[in-house]
């Protein structure tokens, strides 16, 4: 028969850690659109549209990204809490 053992402690934090990189590339995809948005004034043409297209689809991957470790950093967490609860009860039942 298996065991499993599940550490709380660092599951959530390993949710937490999630959180973390999505806010670090939410700042780093404001601080491109802030780039892209002061070249349109020095920069204009064929080349200028293309690499503004370019940029605004790159950025849209970067926030699909950022949302989807938002994402799964509140779903780790809440498994470490239904974790941490379960274990809880199961020692509620061995101490009642």
């Amino acid at each position: 028969m298996g065991k499993v053992i599940v550490e709380c402690n660092n599951l959530s934090n390993y949710g937490n850690l999630f959180e973390t990189k999505s806010a670090e590339f939410n700042q780093i995809t404001k601080n491109m659109e802030d780039i892209i948005s002061s070249l349109e004034s020095g920069w204009s043409g064929s080349d200028a549209e293309n690499f503004k297209a370019n940029a605004i689809a790159y950025l849209s991957n970067l926030k699909r990204l950022e949302s989807t470790m938002l994402y799964y950093g509140n779903f780790i967490k809440g498994k470490s809490v239904n974790y941490s609860n379960a274990c809880a009860n199961f020692y509620d039942i061995l101490n009642g």
